[in-house]
This record gives C-alpha cells, sequence and structure tokens, in this order.
C-alpha cells in the first residue's frame, strides 16, 4: 500500500517509478553494494550520520529510529542470522499491519529528492540516511563508485550538518561549502577543478527572519550529475523535473541541461512579479486621474508599493543578466567542467527573456515616477487652494470681528456705576438712541469693509 505522499505526488509525476522509504527497501545480505554501504557507514570508526539519525528521529516521530535500530541490529548480528530472514520478517509485520516505516503526508517535510535517468525514477525522502537503503546514484557514489546516466539531487532547507556532510561525499571544495552554509546573496558563476557553481536569487523572499532577502538557489554541476539547494520552498525543482518527464522522449538529459532548465525556470518566476505590477499599474493610471482629494493619499501609497515591487524585481534581474553572460561565455571555453557548447543557445534565449523584462519593469518605473509627480503636484495645488480658502474665511472673521468690538465700548460707557447722560429719564428714548447709533455703526462699517473688498 502506496504511502500518503506517494499518492499525493503522483498526479503531478505520472510516469515516474517513486521509490518508497519502506521497510522492504532493507538491503539484502547477498547485495555487494548494499553490504559494503552499510558497512561503511556503520563502523564504529566513523559516525558521521550519528547526528542525522537524532534528527531525523525527531522529524518522523521515531520511525527513521526503526529502520537504524534495524540496521544496527542485522549489523551486530551478521554471524548468526542474515538480512534476508530481517527482509522477510519486516515483510511479514508489514502485511499484518504491525510496523511500517511511515512517510510524512506532508510534501514539505521530503526535502531530499533524487531524480536518476539510469533508473527512470524519484526518490523522495526526510534525510540522508534514508537515502542510503535505495540503490541509486547517492547509493554509488557514496560507496565510491562510478554511476552511469545522469542524476539530481535536489535538497531543500537543509541543515549546516547536512550540507557538510553532502560536501565530504561529493569532494565539495570548502568556498562552495561556505557560500552555501553562509547563504551567500551574491549571484555568481564560479569554476571548480570536478564542477562549476550557480548562484541564482529567486523571485520571492526567504521564509527565514523578517529582513524580506531574497533567497538563493545554489547548483553544483558535475559531468553526470547535478546537486542543489535552496533554503526556502519553491516549485522550480518540481517544475524542471516535469518538463523532464515531458521531453525526456526526444531529448537527451545532461546535468548542463538541467542547469539550464533551473535557471530558465528561475526567471519564468520573475514573470508572474511582472504580470502584477503591470495590473498594479493599469488600476493607478485608472484611478490617479479621478482621484478626490480624500483619496490621493491612498494613490500615494499603492504607487509606493508598487515602485518597490519593480525595484526589486530589477535589482534581482539585473543581477542574472551579468551572471548569464558570464555562464555563456564559460560555455566557449575547452575545459573538461565547463558547460557544453550547446548550452550557449539556450542562454542567449533567457537572456533575451531577462532583458524583455528588464525592458518592461524600466518603463513601469518611469510611468510610476511620472503618475507619482502628478499626484504629488496635484496634492499640492490642492492644499494651496485649501491654505487660499482659509486665509480668506479667516480674514473675514476678523472684520467682522473688528466691527462689533468697538460696539461694546459704547455699551460698556453707559453701563458704569456712575452717572451717565439720560438716567434720570423715565422713557426709552435714550435705550432706542444708543441702539440705533450701534446699529448704524455697524452698517456703516459693513459697507465700507465691502467697498475695499475685505468681506
Amino acid at each position: 500500500m502506496q504511502s500518503a505522499a506517494v499518492e499525493a505526488f503522483a498526479p503531478r509525476h505520472a510516469g515516474l517509478d517513486i521509490q518508497q522509504n519502506s521497510a522492504p527497501c532493507v538491503p539484502r545480505a547477498n547485495d555487494r553494494k548494499h553490504s559494503t554501504i552499510y558497512g561503511y557507514f556503520q563502523r564504529s570508526s566513523w559516525n558521521g550520520f550519528s547526528f542525522l539519525r537524532s534528527k531525523a528521529a525527531d522529524r518522523t516521530d521515531g520511525d527513521v529510529s526503526y529502520l537504524s535500530n534495524l540496521s544496527t541490529k542485522g549489523t551486530r548480528s551478521r554471524r548468526h542470522r542474515s538480512l534476508d530472514s530481517e527482509l522477510d520478517a519486516a515483510k511479514t509485520e508489514k502485511l499484518k499491519g504491525r510496523t511500517s516505516i511511515r512517510q510524512s503526508t506532508d510534501m514539505d517535510r521530503l526535502r531530499f529528492s533524487l531524480l536518476s535517468s539510469r533508473f527512470d525514477s524519484l526518490i523522495q525522502v526526510a534525510n540522508i540516511e534514508e537515502l542510503l537503503v535505495h540503490d541509486g546514484p547517492f547509493h554509488d557514489i557514496a560507496n565510491g563508485e562510478v554511476h552511469d546516466g545522469v542524476w539530481w539531487l535536489d535538497v531543500t532547507d537543509p541543515s549546516n550538518e547536512e550540507v557538510e556532510t553532502l560536501s565530504r561525499i561529493f569532494t565539495i571544495h570548502p568556498l562552495t561549502t561556505e557560500d552555501i552554509l553562509t547563504e551567500e546573496p551574491r549571484e555568481k558563476t564560479e569554476s571548480f577543478e570536478r564542477y562549476y557553481l550557480l548562484s541564482l536569487a529567486l523571485s520571492q523572499p526567504s521564509d527565514k527572519g523578517s529582513d524580506h532577502r531574497p533567497s538563493n538557489v545554489y547548483a553544483i554541476v558535475f559531468r553526470n550529475g547535478i546537486l542543489s539547494f535552496s533554503f526556502s520552498n519553491n516549485p522550480h525543482a518540481a517544475n524542471v523535473r516535469r518538463r523532464i518527464k515531458n521531453l525526456k522522449s526526444h531529448l537527451n538529459v545532461t546535468s548542463d541541461w538541467i542547469c539550464y532548465a533551473v535557471i530558465d525556470d528561475i526567471v519564468d518566476g520573475f514573470e508572474t512579479l511582472v504580470h502584477e505590477a503591470e495590473r498594479e499599474l493599469v488600476v493607478i493610471e485608472d484611478n490617479y486621474a479621478i482621484a478626490r482629494p480624500d483619496d490621493v493619499g491612498l494613490v500615494l501609497r499603492q504607487i509606493h508599493e508598487c515602485r518597490k515591487k519593480v525595484s526589486s524585481a530589477r535589482h534581482l534581474l539585473g543581477g542574472k543578466v551579468d551572471v548569464i553572460r558570464s555562464f555563456a561565455r564559460r560555455c566557449d571555453e575547452r575545459y573538461s567542467i565547463t558547460p557544453s557548447s550547446e548550452l550557449g543557445l539556450y542562454l542567449s534565449d533567457i537572456q533575451d527573456h531577462v532583458v524583455t523584462m528588464m525592458t518592461s519593469l524600466i518603463q513601469f518605473e518611469q510611468i510610476l515616477a511620472r503618475a507619482h509627480a502628478t499626484l504629488l503636484a496635484r496634492l499640492s495645488v490642492d492644499s494651496s487652494r485649501t491654505g487660499s480658502m482659509t486665509i480668506k474665511f479667516l480674514s473675514k472673521i476678523s472684520v467682522i470681528a473688528a466691527i462689533l468690538v468697538p460696539m461694546q465700548v459704547i455699551t460698556g460707557l453707559f453701563g458704569m456705576n456712575s452717572p451717565v447722560p439720560g438716567e434720570s429719564t423715565q422713557n426709552l428714548e435714550w435705550w432706542f438712541g444708543i441702539l440705533g447709533v450701534i446699529g448704524t455703526l455697524v452698517i456703516v462699517s459693513l459697507i465700507i469693509a465691502r467697498m475695499v473688498k475685505l468681506i
């Protein structure tokens, strides 16, 4: 019975023989390769995978520890019983439903993906130790043998110990190992004695931290294989494997071609950013011309966010132009570890694609800059108009206050606690007279202010 992880992977990779990490994968005693590699990694003098066993046990809830205990038990009792009996026992237990190495239902935990052209199969496991039970490129290389055919080992979010272990197995230069361990953000291509290294930044930021630093893919290309590392979940490896499945009938897949396919898929990932920026630009162009004064701030915020995306995409694509150009020059060199000359044709197509997207992003940035300047000018005009209206209103209030305040002097004089004119009269003639004088002064003052356009 296939595991849930294999069933989830099967629709996307129909036609590939996916080898599962299950109990029947325990090596047979009469298999020289398995016995050699198990003896090599289980000798007490070399315990390079001990830390991986403990780490894997935490990830798989004790299931991988069962495999480790099973292999250790077979080593200690090799003189008393063969591994064939353990294989039969494991099969019996699996049929009874009492034991089985359980694969994770979460595809993100299957961080190691091994593709081999010789076996026409894909192996997905959670750690390096589980690769040892599969007969394939990793088994041959770890055992010091030559593997016929092209292989590709893709590792997602590796730990420092796993990177160092793979570096020892594949004889990776310390400088390359340091770049991978430190997640060197600079995009580059370098040639070494047995391989060449290609580092490219992805379109999505890294999952680690909040600095939004772009995540890189590091591809170590050998003559017959490729080893790739990525520190964030991305669809590029799965897309390339799907492309290989579709083209394998009429295409000679080599390690250089796989490297090209990885570059092409990473570059294609920027098309999503370009199309998204284009859609946002269309919305901004429709809104900023008809935006109300209260909505100008919102449109400016949209322009700022869109310009930030465009600038980030331009920065990432700008580095790829230089890397691809340098990579294409290496294709013309005549060394054993340089890319094949046929790869230059494919790289020129990628370079044209990058230049096209760069041109579009430059145009988007120019349009956004003009829209930003237009909105700022409009905002300045609206602010000036609002300020002018406020000044006019305040001037009218000041004129009215200047007219009414002197009237209080008259009322204050006649309201003093002292003898005033008309206090002895018993009629309202003085009261109406004072009120009439005040009203006359107000009317005359308003007429004069109106004549001089103060109000």
